[in-house]
């Protein structure tokens, strides 16, 4: 196929054409973890496990699951707390909403979710000081991509039939 609408195809097709217009677009810039673009995605993936084991946030799942021993769940961690209702169906039961209850107000109490916030956000402040040339690089082709793409959206309103 060559030709759409009696218009001429770019060659190899539209995604070749969009991967000339848009190189970094393939995989995003929170895609693959390996190449420039996967900085953001290993950020991302070591923030979280590394904050997993962090003191603080260690300290603040023993007080939530503490808070869910005094509301009658055994449960030792908010990450696996739905695992025995996995396969459930149909209508959450009543004991899955009385402990998605209790899940949500131990965190308000114990504040586990300000606290991991706040710890994986520090992680991930640090990893983007430490990483950033290297996400310059990638804000500068983000930038050039949204330039181009503002471009082609302008060029398909001034184009389309009204």
């Amino acid at each position: 196929m060559t030709s759409f609408a009696g218009k001429p195809l770019p060659e190899g097709g539209c995604l070749a054409e969009f991967d000339r217009l848009l190189p970094g677009a393939r995989g995003g810039p929170a895609g693959p973890a390996g190449g420039g673009e996967g900085v953001v995605t290993t950020i991302k993936a070591a923030s979280f496990t590394d904050s997993q084991s962090d003191s603080r946030v260690v300290a603040a799942i023993t007080s939530w699951s503490a808070c869910m021993r005094t509301r009658g769940f055994s449960v030792t961690h908010p990450l696996t707390a739905s695992d025995p209702f996995a396969a459930a169906t149909g209508p959450a039961s009543t004991q899955e909403i009385d402990q998605a209850q209790a899940d949500v107000t131990c965190k308000q109490d114990t504040n586990l979710l300000g606290v991991w916030f706040a710890v994986e956000s520090d992680f991930q402040n640090k990893s983007i000081n430490k990483n950033s040339a290297e996400l310059a690089k990638i804000k500068t082709t983000l930038d050039a991509e949204t330039t181009t793409l503002d471009k082609l959206l302008h060029q398909v309103r001034t184009e389309a039939p009204q």
